[in-house]
């Protein structure tokens, strides 16, 4: 089967059943046992379907859209991004919330077309920076940042009682 061809577009209402679906590709690595998977992703899925409705224009979300002519809409990944000060300049900024590739689409550079598309879109929506949080076990997601150039600045950590 031949490599599909795959355009990033701005997600529609139409596409909200197969976003929720994906969500939980963010929980794709190892996380602490005293972690509940849907914490890394519920949210994100909330925020998305808030979007959709026209609810939180603070935020867009590509799509990765992988559909073949005339036939069913299938999205093979996707970036939700939150446009919010930056948390220490308190200058215009923007939260990559969200992004992730489906199964099957994986080693296709989706991820740096939907993060490189989502960069552009937060400038020209007038931030001065993207940030995310990535999981120190989230190996290939931070290499895709790194490559991109984002600077890891802070740690956060936990201590569990």
């Amino acid at each position: 089967m031949a490599e599909p061809t795959i355009r990033i577009r701005f997600a529609e209402p139409k596409d909200e059943a197969q976003i929720v679906a994906l969500m939980p590709r963010l929980h794709a690595f190892p996380i602490h046992e005293r972690r509940r998977s849907g914490d890394l992703w519920e949210g994100d899925a909330r925020l998305a379907v808030q979007h959709l409705a026209g609810a939180a224009p603070h935020v867009f979300l590509y799509v990765a859209d992988a559909t073949p002519v005339a036939e069913q809409s299938t999205i093979a990944g996707l970036a939700l991004v939150s446009m919010q000060e930056e948390f220490m300049s308190h200058e215009p900024g923007s939260h990559l919330e969200a992004l992730l590739v489906a199964d099957g689409y994986e080693g296709l550079g989706l991820g740096t077309r939907l993060l490189a598309a989502a960069e552009e879109e937060a400038r020209s929506r007038g931030a001065g920076s993207m940030t995310l949080h990535v999981f120190n076990t989230n190996e290939r997601a931070a290499a895709l940042y790194r490559r991109r150039e984002y600077e890891f600045e802070v740690q956060r950590c936990i201590k569990w009682f």
